[in-house]
């Protein structure tokens, strides 16, 4: 894609780009200044435990919590990996640096959300769509609600979104061929993923295999694996400093967090009730009881334990309902992959249907004719895509975790668009 700014039309349309990203920026402010509040926001850092290990770091008392699992509250700090680390990190920086106020924090999530508006037209273009589609692309990501919602918070969903799109943006471009360059630049991309949303080191695996398989496939040359295997080096070398701190802290190398019992326990313990599928999202007040009644059981003082010994308690306890309750958690695993796509809070919204239904279809015709030109990387996605419907099925599914697909679904929606209008008005100006 090159860009000749000597041409007054590539002007214009750099100008109305800018002006998109400004937008993005200046909306998610507002809505975080009228909507979500002072209040709400310091009520939401304190509870869900973003908030609180971030300060507490920035004022250089070590990744510590007074909440174990970020939920139940202790009478001490204590150590946790209840949270993942590069959204607390980037927040105490900004605590740091500005001070324990929303405003820094709220704009570093808008300044994201613009970057990926800016890939979003960056990958659009090198998908071969006309400018208007693929500024028309930008502003719906720019204005979509959930995205303007869910950006602003100090969790991982803004960082999650905009390097999802970056790994496709770089498999795209590297279209299976196995460049170094690439490989190199996707086990760092993966790495932060993965440390920022746990969930992705199920994909990152299948990234990993995928390459690994295409080029037994291909028998390309010593250096092609050399690239991977560097790749796989810096994702680990990436991983290393918080696997390693969680086997100092906790004598257990943790690599993703302390929550996944917790989870798994939390939106699966309703499978032993006869109405488990009235119930469908589980919320913190409805299993709590259930939560805090297991951690008596089984210890004499659990607000003394660490968070990898709850853990254990926890995920084997969710488990033992899994496996004897597995009919039931297959239904509901079902239900809550429908959920994936259009619940948002735990309801189903008719009007989400009615106009993400669209989305989702020509994102899949588009997802479609990009796989005659691209059928390595767009696989690497679908099983990306897949895997993270499936992680989220077993326990807890809603459109928030569905958003970070969110903007290469939209491109893929243009590309739909793009050869209807190809194919019906060819000789239209909009070709």
């Amino acid at each position: 894609m090159t860009v000749d700014f000597r041409d007054a039309q590539t002007v214009r349309n750099t100008v109305i780009l800018f002006g998109i990203l400004f937008i993005s920026i200046i909306v998610r402010l507002i809505y975080f200044e009228v909507v979500v509040g002072h209040d709400d926001y310091v009520n939401f850092r304190s509870w869900d435990g973003w908030g609180e290990i971030s300060r507490a770091v920035a004022d250089d008392k070590g990744y510590v919590s007074t909440r174990l699992l970020t939920y139940f509250q202790t009478d001490n700090e204590i150590n946790t990996a209840a949270r993942s680390p590069i959204p607390i990190l980037i927040n105490a920086g900004l605590i740091k640096l500005f001070g324990d106020i929303d405003i820094p924090i709220a704009f570093f999530q808008a300044l994201l959300e613009a970057a990926t508006c800016f890939g979003m037209f960056y990958l659009a273009r090198f998908l071969g769509l006309p400018t208007w589609l693929s500024l028309l692309s930008t502003t719906a990501y720019a204005l979509f609600p959930p995205a303007i919602h869910y950006s602003q918070n100090m969790g991982d969903s803004a960082i999650s979104i905009l390097l999802t799109l970056l790994l496709f943006i770089l498999l795209m471009h590297d279209n299976g061929s196995g460049g170094p360059r690439y490989l190199m630049a996707c086990g760092v991309i993966l790495a932060i993923l993965s440390l920022s949303r746990p969930t992705y080191l199920v994909p990152t695996a299948l990234v990993f295999a995928g390459y690994a398989i295409l080029f037994l496939f291909k028998r390309v040359t010593l250096a092609t694996w050399l690239g991977l295997f560097a790749s796989v080096t810096i994702f680990c070398g990436l991983l290393a400093p918080w696997v390693l701190r969680n086997q100092t802290v906790f004598e257990r190398p943790i690599v993703a967090t302390t929550l996944g019992g917790y989870n798994i326990y939390r939106h699966n313990h309703i499978l032993e009730k006869p109405d488990y599928l009235e119930v469908g999202f589980v919320r913190f007040q409805d299993s709590e009881r259930n939560v805090l009644q297991l951690f008596e059981d089984s210890f004499q003082d659990w607000r003394g334990q660490s968070e990898t010994a709850l853990d254990a308690v926890l995920r084997k306890e969710g488990l033992r309902i899994v496996f004897t309750h597995f009919d039931r958690f297959v239904i509901l695993s079902l239900q809550r992959a429908f959920n994936f796509f259009f619940s948002f809070g735990g309801e189903i919204k008719l009007l989400a249907v009615a106009i993400l239904t669209p989305l989702y279809l020509m994102a899949l015709a588009g997802a479609v004719l990009l796989y005659r030109r691209y059928p390595f990387p767009m696989t690497l996605l679908s099983l990306t895509f897949i895997a993270n419907v499936a992680i989220h099925a077993a326990m807890s599914a809603m459109f928030r975790n569905m958003l970070y697909f969110v903007p290469v679904l939209i491109v893929f929606s243009a590309v739909c668009l793009s050869a209807l209008v190809q194919r019906y008005w060819p000789n239209s100006r909009f070709v």
